[in-house]
């Protein structure tokens, strides 16, 4: 069965919408198959769907696990996906990022809150290890590493934490890719069968864990 492991950062103004596809090889090697960021064209980022929906079309995978960023701006985009064509083809995340030190922990609702510094820290460490590679020829790659690249563990605002994040915080500087990237390894590592079920997260929009 072919399996996508996807994440999706929406953008607004200066930043861009992104779509990251994870998947395992028959060895069991973790690769970034699909990279594809774009300026959105309206505010409430709902235009973004359809092209999420067209990728998977195109390609045609069996099942698409994916983690939708639904705070701020994506918040209207994530409702929408749950109950409209995207949720009909996909199991959807809503991941709602935050500087808790806590990995993860789904609500009721089935929406996750998930600490911002765990999932950035897991793609630069996956990177590092060789755990995650790029497919060849990837399409933004060049421009995925640069992003990576340019993130540093910072203070948080309050100064009771840290997180991941570019040094000079200038407008000038993006997390798009990294993000979408970050979602997607954020389902490869808590939303498949071999996660321990305290771990495990399952998709808001089906009606009992693990219904398909």
């Amino acid at each position: 069965m072919s399996v996508w492991y996807a994440g999706g950062d929406f953008g607004q103004v200066r930043d861009s919408t992104s779509f990251a596809v994870l998947e395992e090889s028959p060895r069991r090697r973790l690769y970034l198959t699909l990279l594809r960021t774009w300026k959105p064209e309206r505010p409430d980022c709902l235009d973004a769907l359809p092209v999420f929906l067209g990728l998977v079309e195109r390609d045609q995978p069996e099942r698409v696990l994916l983690a939708l960023d639904a705070r701020g701006l994506g918040q209207d985009a994530a409702e929408t996906a749950l109950s409209g064509p995207l949720g009909r083809r996909c199991e959807i995340y809503p991941l709602l990022p935050s500087h808790s030190d806590r990995s993860h922990r789904q609500r009721e609702d089935g929406y996750i809150w998930v600490g911002k510094k765990a999932l950035f820290g897991a793609v630069v460490k996956a990177i590092e290890s060789g755990e995650l590679e790029l497919a060849q020829g990837l399409a933004e790659g060049e421009a995925f590493v640069r992003e990576l690249e340019g993130l540093r563990p910072i203070r948080t605002k309050g100064g009771t934490s840290w997180t991941y994040s570019h040094a000079d915080q200038s407008k000038h500087s993006h997390d798009d890719r990294v993000s979408a990237v970050a979602n997607a390894l954020f389902l490869y590592r808590y939303a498949r069968a071999e996660t321990a079920l305290m771990d495990r997260v399952w998709p808001a929009n089906r009606r009992t864990p693990g219904e398909r």
